[in-house]
C-alpha cells in the first residue's frame, strides 16, 4: 500500500502506480474532494501502462458522531487535525455516505470516529447495521 495526501504528488503516485496493490488517501471526508484524487491515480497508472482496475483503493475518513458534542474530552481531535469539514450526520446519512464511496471505486474505508470512544463507536453501530442490511 502507498498512500498520498495530495493528488499532485506525482512521484507518490508514479510509485504508487508501478508497485503498489492498494492506493490509500487520508482525510478525504467527502466524496466530491476524492474525485481529483481518483483522477490523478487513474492517469499515474495509464502512464505506467497499468490497469487502473488492477489498483486497489482506500480512504481515510473521519465522522464526527452526535455524541461528540455529548462527551467533550481531550479526545475530541477531529475538529483540530482535519482541514477538510468531517463527515456527519443521521446513521441513514453516514451509511449512503459510505456507500457513494463504494460506487466511486474504493474498496476499504477507515475510519476515525469521533468520540474515539466507546461511546462514539456505539453510536456509529446504528450505519454499520444500515449497510449489512444491504
Amino acid at each position: 500500500m502507498i498512500g498520498t495526501a495530495r493528488p499532485d504528488r506525482q512521484r507518490m503516485l508514479r510509485l504508487c502506480a508501478q508497485y503498489a496493490d492498494y492506493w490509500n488517501i487520508v482525510w478525504v471526508n467527502q466524496v466530491a474532494d476524492l474525485v481529483p484524487a481518483l483522477q490523478a491515480v487513474d492517469a499515474a497508472c495509464a502512464k505506467a501502462r497499468r490497469d487502473p482496475a488492477t489498483l486497489r483503493r482506500s480512504v481515510a475518513l473521519a465522522v464526527v458522531l452526535p455524541a461528540a458534542e455529548r462527551e467533550r474530552t481531550s479526545e475530541n481531535w477531529a475538529r483540530f487535525l482535519f482541514r477538510r469539514p468531517p463527515a456527519t450526520g443521521t446513521p441513514e446519512q453516514l451509511a449512503d455516505h459510505l456507500r457513494a464511496y463504494a460506487q466511486k471505486g474504493i474498496d476499504h474505508v477507515q475510519l476515525w470516529v469521533e468520540p474515539f470512544t466507546m461511546i462514539g463507536i456505539e453510536a456509529f453501530l446504528p450505519a454499520l447495521e444500515i449497510l449489512d442490511r444491504g
